[in-house]
């Protein structure tokens, strides 16, 4: 034991060292977050897109457009109003969208790029300011982040006071993400002092953040032996009154008390560091079908009506079907037979099974579950942000579950038992989910707690190893 507190003692000493700075720059990050995140966030008019209802009387078919201008095969389709047009949006893989006007058949020139704009409008509500760049993001950066899931995106920047920027994903209609001037900097500010945006993106980065991670456990761990096996004399330290003993003695007790905290973060920091080092699988998992434009034979415009909003091209068992979604809100989507009209019982289920099934290898006995999901939980959370989705759980060791977004033929989320155990960890012990049922505001207010303490501790242990 004698030997063991002076190892100890020195280990903690020269890491405490090393991790001050990481650990000051998380912790001041940290403490930013739910202030600039949840609180001074800027607000938006709306963060969804609602398509308005189609007149499709006078509409050509899509298989007409589609012959008309040399357009053999495609991946998806949906349509969309530019302006007061309506118009056929045509999904090539590797390609932007093009757009087909779906009354006269004519190729709409630069219709993506206006399309971009028209949502960005939409989205922020305002028909007046000037756009001054728009630019075509390929990959997630420092500003847009992988969080956001969608790509490719254009970014839409207004010259407005506030330099706002609105990312928009065309061939969803969907809100990316947005950021004004306080929103830029914050983002930046998080990226660079918590992510450590300083340095370049790639396993370099990750790989120093984890070790980092590391030491800030190993250190709090060494922290508490220590304390542990000089229990005794610590007690002492209690009688003697000179003002070094007193800094030392408050450091230990603050330290023990709030030493849960730094375990927490950096157990939880370090674990979703290390799951950084994975492919994410929504990159590579999603329907790579090619639809003929030959299977096209019931009229569309027919099978649409005057009800509904949108639609997509499925492929069910080597038929294809269009996919129709109501304006009704809520409404199932109906599948109808490219070829006869026919109608699909339970398209989205039987679809999404087969995109699950295709996608993991597995066998159709292997699933132990299927459900239409509407609402984020624990497990498919907000950050994942397509809904609705089909939850397919499959009888693995890995007890792999299978998200799938029917309407876009899109991964959701992957999600094994190591998967759910790292989210856990980064909900309950980075995050303070635990604490939910205090509510949001003070949920956040005891993460900024909990983070002033860490910086506090960190500085006074600093000052105390520096005149010792």
């Amino acid at each position: 034991m004698s030997k063991l507190k002076p190892t100890l003692h020195k280990l903690h000493r020269y890491i405490s060292i090393a991790i001050f700075l990481p650990i000051a720059l998380w912790a001041i990050s940290g403490l930013s977050h739910p202030i600039t995140s949840n609180w001074f966030r800027p607000p938006i008019a709306n963060k969804r897109y609602i398509k308005p209802t189609v007149d499709t009387t006078k509409l050509l078919d899509l298989k007409q457009a589609l012959q008309q201008n040399n357009i053999a095969n495609f991946n998806n389709s949906h349509i969309v109003t530019l302006g007061d047009q309506t118009h056929y949006q045509i999904l090539q893989s590797g390609k932007l969208p093009t757009y087909i006007n779906a009354q006269n058949g004519q190729l709409a020139a630069n219709a993506d790029t206006t399309y971009a704009k028209q949502l960005a409008r939409y989205f922020l509500q305002d028909s007046i300011a000037p756009i001054t760049q728009l630019t075509l993001v390929e990959s997630f950066g420092k500003q847009y982040k992988s969080i956001n899931r969608l790509l490719p995106v254009w970014k839409v920047d207004f010259g407005r006071g506030d330099n706002m920027s609105v990312y928009v994903h065309t061939p969803s209609s969907r809100l990316g993400t947005y950021a004004e001037n306080s929103r830029k900097l914050s983002i930046w500010f998080f990226n660079a002092f918590h992510n450590w945006g300083f340095i370049p993106d790639g396993v370099a980065r990750k790989a120093i953040v984890s070790i980092f991670s590391a030491f800030c456990l190993i250190t709090a761990l060494v922290g508490l032996a220590l304390y542990l096996v000089s229990f005794s004399q610590f007690k002492r330290t209690k009688r003697l009154t000179n003002s070094q003993a007193k800094k030392r003695r408050q450091h230990r007790t603050v330290a023990i008390i709030f030493s849960i905290f730094v375990i927490m973060f950096s157990f939880s920091g370090f674990w979703h560091a290390l799951k950084k080092f994975e492919t994410d699988p929504r990159t590579v998992h999603f329907d790579k079908t090619t639809i003929q434009t030959s299977q096209l034979q019931a009229d569309l415009p027919t099978l649409l009506g005057n009800n509904s909003k949108d639609f997509a091209v499925k492929m069910v068992n080597n038929q294809a079907y269009y996919r129709i979604e109501p304006s009704a809100k809520k409404a199932p989507a109906k599948y109808l037979s490219t070829a006869n009209a026919i109608a699909l019982q339970d398209g989205d289920k039987l679809y999404s099974k087969q995109l699950a099934l295709s996608l993991s290898g597995l066998s159709p006995d292997q699933i132990k579950a299927q459900t239409p999901q509407f609402k984020f939980n624990h497990e498919y959370g907000f950050i994942n942000k397509r809904l609705p989705v089909q939850k397919i759980e499959f009888d693995t060791e890995d007890k792999a579950t299978w998200y799938i977004e029917a309407k876009t033929g899109k991964l959701g989320a992957l999600v094994k038992t190591k998967d759910r155990m790292e989210g856990l960890s980064f909900a309950f012990l980075h995050k303070f989910h635990f604490l939910d049922g205090i509510g949001k505001t003070n949920r956040d207010f005891v993460l900024m707690f909990a983070m002033l303490c860490l910086l506090w501790v960190s500085i006074k242990g600093i000052l105390i190893l520096k005149k010792s």
